[in-house]
């Protein structure tokens, strides 16, 4: 699903569809390894986040929820994001 998002990361519902598999998988009773999605994740924070941050920094309200969520995601797998 990460890998998806890296090539889809301009499509809301996929961010968010991540974010939900993501919070859902933490609750499990087992540990489920992550490092992939966490790599994808830090590589879309230094390539991708910039450019949604400057448009939701300019008014764009889908950027605004778009870096909101992508955050969220990123505390969630457990990655340094502030």
């Amino acid at each position: 699903m990460a890998a998806g998002f890296l090539e889809n990361h301009n499509d809301f519902k996929y961010l968010q569809q991540l974010a939900i598999a993501v919070s859902l998988v933490r609750t499990m009773p087992f540990e489920v390894r992550l490092w992939r999605a966490q790599n994808i994740y830090v590589e879309m924070l230094h390539t991708v986040l910039p450019e949604w941050r400057w448009k939701a920094e300019h008014g764009e309200a889908e950027a605004h929820d778009w870096v909101t969520t992508f955050l969220q995601l990123g505390r969630d797998l457990s990655v340094k994001v502030d």
